[in-house]
């Protein structure tokens, strides 16, 4: 359903659907936070008189009522609405009539949609700042607890300085209060009103904007209609980048675990019963939060860089049997029917380390594919 240009015959379902066809999809998200600030939006309505008290009532209670049957699955965004917007218009009219169709009077679908987004994002960065303060409580407990265990510190993967583990587990602690300081200051800066900007040039209506602001809890207003549209994706693109900082620390961990788990090193140990559930997790995360395919991106450039550099590294890697070959036959410490078994174990051992690079660049390609089948 299209509230513009309805009685167009020059109609074209495929570019409509490459335009918006996934548009309803996402706004599954945007529904309740739409709910939200049309309910905030009637209260301004009802301030310069357009609707009456009562009307207002009616339309809050309507708006009410359909939250939660969205939420008990009882009203379902289909592809027969544009979007969540003339969803919600449409309700209202059905349930209200003339009184309905009013929730529109003095604002576009343009501020409608970013006041939605606003709200969204600032409810998604309480999440994220809220995992990564008990992240980072996790981590504070595990540097008390271990705070004298000794571990050697590395410095280019070379054992250089007596350290601790309490150090060690102390420095993500730290990351991720700092995490959470960059998303509370995200969250800070973006969160301005947008609501009554309309399509850029404003409304020729007495709208005080600051009973949304208020009722929505926002900062402040955003003052020029014109910025509100200029504006578009600005904030996302921040939101987004914020959350950058908190996956670089995800991926140094478990650079930091990849390499203490070896055998080389073996500093640590992890039972095998939750090490298929860490990469589940990984895989479910990217999959279903709001934020996926850019997660699952960023995960795939990850996995890119550990493939490179298995590549980059593998002449070193293979050379190394070479070398510890040599060093057997020059150092005369074992015999010739030895050396002939140390020549085929070396050699094989040489031959994992090009299996484990194919086998990485393997596993990146159907990662890859996964991404662009989602796209």
């Amino acid at each position: 359903m299209k509230i513009w240009n309805q009685s167009s015959k020059d109609k074209n379902t495929a570019i409509d659907d490459f335009l918006s066809s996934e548009d309803i999809v996402l706004d599954q998200e945007l529904f309740l936070y739409d709910i939200e600030a049309s309910i905030a939006h009637a209260h301004e309505l009802e301030n310069i008189n357009i609707l009456t008290k009562s009307e207002t009532k009616k339309v809050i209670v309507s708006l009410k009522k359909l939250a939660k049957l969205f939420l008990a699955k009882k009203f379902k965004l289909t592809s027969k609405y544009e979007d969540c917007h003339t969803a919600i218009e449409d309700y209202l009219t059905k349930e209200l009539g003339s009184v309905g169709k009013k929730i529109h009077t003095g604002r576009s679908r343009n501020d409608q949609v970013m006041v939605a987004m606003r709200l969204y994002g600032r409810a998604k960065l309480d999440e994220i700042q809220s995992l990564n303060l008990k992240i980072a409580q996790s981590f504070f407990d595990k540097a008390e607890k271990h705070s004298s265990d000794p571990m050697p510190g590395y410095t280019h993967l070379q054992r250089a300085m007596p350290s601790t583990w309490g150090l060690w587990f102390g420095a993500f602690a730290e990351s991720f209060l700092d995490n959470a300081d960059l998303l509370s200051g995200t969250q800070t800066w973006m969160n301005i009103n947008p609501l009554g900007s309309a399509a850029g040039y404003g409304v020729n209506l007495p709208i005080k904007r600051d009973i949304s602001t208020k009722e929505l809890n926002f900062k402040r207003k955003q003052l020029n209609t014109l910025y509100v549209q200029n504006s578009r994706g600005k904030f996302e693109l921040e939101l987004i980048g914020s959350l950058k900082q908190p996956m670089l620390d995800v991926r140094k961990f478990s650079w930091d675990m990849s390499i203490f788990l070896t055998q080389e090193f073996s500093l640590l140990s992890i039972a095998s019963k939750y090490s298929q559930w860490v990469i589940m997790g990984g895989l479910v995360l990217a999959a279903t939060t709001a934020f996926g395919n850019t997660l699952l991106l960023v995960g795939i450039i990850m996995f890119a860089m550990g493939t490179l550099f298995s590549f980059i590294t593998l002449p070193v890697e293979y050379d190394a049997s070479n070398r510890a070959l040599a060093w057997l036959e020059r150092e005369n410490i074992v015999t010739q029917q030895e050396l002939s078994g140390s020549k085929d174990a070396l050699k094989w051992a040489a031959r994992t380390y090009v299996v484990a690079a194919v086998g990485s660049l393997a596993t990146l390609l159907y990662f890859i594919s996964i991404y662009l089948g989602r796209d």
